[in-house]
């Protein structure tokens, strides 16, 4: 680690030095100078570690972040990221900005917070071109009796549970109700989306007793769904494999 000049900050040693200048001089817009004095030293430690390209992308994670504290200091009385950067809270955050900034804009400030998530969980910042982990796959039955059951107070939620695992075509993230579904679904400790609903509902049809070809054609289920789902289920002989994707 590298020790910063004028103050005890210490960044990391493979930080450019145009990052680290940027990130001792960075002054955010969303914090007083009293809030960024009490977090400053944990939130420049987060995003020095979160595989920063450039001035920019540093800007964009910096700037989310500080939004997201001072959010957490005013909702949750906390400005300490450890506390704060939690996947119910970023949620929480991530709804209560819906109607004042677009769709795209509210998806990039949750992807940015989310870096600094999973710095604190000690994965990689990045996970574009990381491998699909275990987390893709379908929702277990503890986490599907815990949503069930935070399902029965909160219409939006049961409503996402019901497209997604349901027999409806209606895509869940398209009911307008989707994030407050999303939102209850983390109060309980469950992180909802559209995929592993889907490949939980694709793993339940195909694991009837009826045949793979015959229930992907009942359904209209895709290669892409298949190969989605196959995973997930027992294996399956080679040639039917094949003759299942063909078919």
């Amino acid at each position: 680690m590298t020790n910063t000049t004028g103050d005890d900050l210490y960044l990391p040693d493979d930080l450019s030095e145009d990052l680290a200048a940027y990130l001792r001089g960075y002054q955010p817009h969303a914090l007083t100078d009293k809030q960024w004095a009490a977090c400053r030293g944990p939130v420049l430690d987060l995003v020095a570690r979160s595989e920063l390209n450039d001035r920019t992308d540093a800007k964009q994670v910096l700037g989310a972040l500080c939004a997201f504290l001072a959010w957490t200091d005013l909702t949750l009385g906390t400005l300490d990221p450890a506390a704060a950067v939690t996947d119910p809270h970023i949620e929480r955050w991530f709804l209560s900005l819906q109607g004042t900034t677009g769709e795209g804009t509210r998806s990039n400030l949750r992807s940015r917070v989310r870096r600094i998530l999973r710095v604190l969980a000690g994965e990689p910042a990045r996970t574009k071109r990381q491998p699909r982990q275990a987390g893709d796959g379908p929702y277990t039955d503890v986490a599907l009796a815990t949503l069930g059951e935070a399902a029965r107070d909160n219409d939006p939620l049961a409503i996402a549970l019901e497209h997604g695992l349901g027999h409806s075509t209606m895509r869940p993230e398209a009911d307008p109700t989707w994030d407050r579904a999303r939102t209850a679904a983390a109060t309980v400790g469950v992180t909802l989306t559209a995929r592993r609903l889907r490949i939980t509902w694709l793993v339940m049809v195909l694991s009837g007793a009826a045949p793979l070809r015959a229930t992907a054609r009942a359904h209209g289920l895709s290669r892409a769904d298949l190969e989605a789902a196959l995973p997930h289920l027992p294996p399956v002989p080679e040639p039917g494999y094949r003759d299942l994707l063909r078919g």
